[in-house]
């Protein structure tokens, strides 16, 4: 199962979508473009039950493992104030979590 975390507003009428290009001659498939941006987080959402697997994952994935110490239990701390009783949850928990650690000092400053 493939989960792709959008908001429920974020409808597409393809086919207007891809009257638009052909009226502006762009080659562009609007069945591709629609979902092209849409970011997978299956991998995330799988690890969120367990904020470590969590944080090791993308400590790895987004800052090539230098997280510091002090920014990961900040972050983790705060997802584990969070509930975690449906697949909602979880995706709310992995989007923190991305959120947090990208707005931190450790994914922000290049060393």
């Amino acid at each position: 199962m493939t989960f792709f975390i959008t908001r429920e507003t974020d409808w597409v009428d393809v086919d207007e979508l891809q009257a638009e290009y052909n009226d502006e001659g762009l080659p562009l498939d609007a069945n591709l473009a629609v979902n092209s941006f849409q970011a997978d987080y299956s991998i995330e959402i799988a690890l969120a039950d367990n904020i470590d697997a969590l944080m090791d994952h993308l400590d790895l994935t987004l800052t090539y493992g230098s997280l510091s110490d002090e920014t990961r239990l900040a972050i983790a701390d705060a997802l584990a104030l969070l509930p975690d009783d449906d697949e909602e949850d979880l995706v709310d928990r992995v989007r923190l979590a991305i959120l947090m650690i990208m707005t931190s000092p450790d994914y922000l400053v290049q060393r």
